[in-house]
Order: structure tokens, then sequence, then C-alpha cells
């Protein structure tokens, strides 16, 4: 059975792929949500709490707290190891912080965080989960998921959204539009 997850006024509608129709609907107040990889559980942001919620048990499989307190982006690493969010902070006062944090999802401890990149950015992690990108404000940076250092980085690309994919290679849309593959070592 397939299933697609909505986050909608603050519920989680679940649908049937096949006939659209809604086969559930949970109320976490939920702001942005992410599928774990297989599917067997769903990550739920509600402002800065973020909970797994396991799909077949119904019930919260482990909670996690945030040093985010508006989430923009959640995923889950390809092997659902890690969890990570990106997103700003009102904690500190005055203007926010911008801030990428990253968790081990069996423990629910948080590995690492990072601040000061932009509200746009968004993260993807690489196929293999050992590495996280992260647009910022133009320009792109490879962070180790185990410590948080960076790999590799370039200041000088204005990239407004990108992903993986399956090659290893970044994808991203540049300005006007322009989408490009870029080599995740080189960024060529």
């Amino acid at each position: 059975k397939s299933t697609i997850a909505v986050a909608q006024d603050s519920y989680i509608y679940f649908y049937d792929t096949n006939t659209l129709k809604v086969t559930g609907k949970l109320n976490f107040g939920a702001s942005e949500i992410a599928f774990s990889p297989g599917g067997s559980s769903i990550a739920v942001v509600n402002s800065s709490n973020i909970i797994i919620w396991g799909i077949e048990q119904r019930n919260i499989q482990q909670e996690f707290n945030s040093k985010i307190t508006r989430i923009r982006q959640i995923i889950f690493s390809p092997g659902g190891t890690y969890l990570a969010a990106i997103g700003i902070s009102y904690l500190g006062g005055g203007d926010p912080d911008y801030i990428l944090e990253v968790w081990e999802v069996d423990s629910g401890k948080s590995l690492w965080s990072k601040q000061g990149y932009g509200w746009n950015s968004t993260i993807s992690f690489s196929p293999d989960g050992r590495h996280l990108a992260l647009n910022g404000e133009f320009s792109v940076i490879l962070f180790s998921v185990a410590t948080g250092e960076i790999i590799n980085s370039n200041a000088d690309i204005e990239i407004s959204s990108l992903c993986y994919l399956s090659n290893g290679n970044l994808f991203g849309r540049m300005s006007a539009s322009r989408l490009v593959e870029l080599d995740a070592k080189t960024f060529d």
C-alpha cells in the first residue's frame, strides 16, 4: 500500500496513492514532515519539537528538542540513521540565527549544529548518508554528517535549492531558473 502524507492546517493527512482518499489524520500541529526511508515512520515538526511517529504502530518512537524555533526543512539520511533540519532561532533575541542541526535517530542525540546560513537554504544527504550538502547565501557547503566538519565549500555559487543525485553529484537551480549538475567534490 502506498501512502502520501501532507501537512496542512496543523494536521497530517495520509492518502492512499491509488484512490487519493484520506486513510488517516493526526493532529500534531505539524508544519513540516518527512518520511523515513522505507516509509515505516514519519518525522513531524511542531514548532521546535520533532516527533518520529511509527505509522504501523501508531505511536511516538522518538522525540527531539531542537535549537531551531522555526524549522523550514527536515530530512532523513538515506539509511534512516540521521535526521537533519534547517531553520531559524529567535532564542538569542534581536535578529534570528539561521541554524542547521543533525541528530542520530535511534538515540535522539543531537550530534552537531551550525549557525549562520540563510532562510532560503536547503539541505540534502549524499546517497551513502556520509555527507550533508547545504546551499547558503551565495555558497554551497558539504559537511561530514558524523562530525559536522566542513569537507568542501564554494562561496562563488548562487544556488537557490539543491539535492543529491543517485550518482553522488549535486543538482541545483541557479538564478534565472537555470538547472545545473555539479560534481560534489569539485563543484564543477
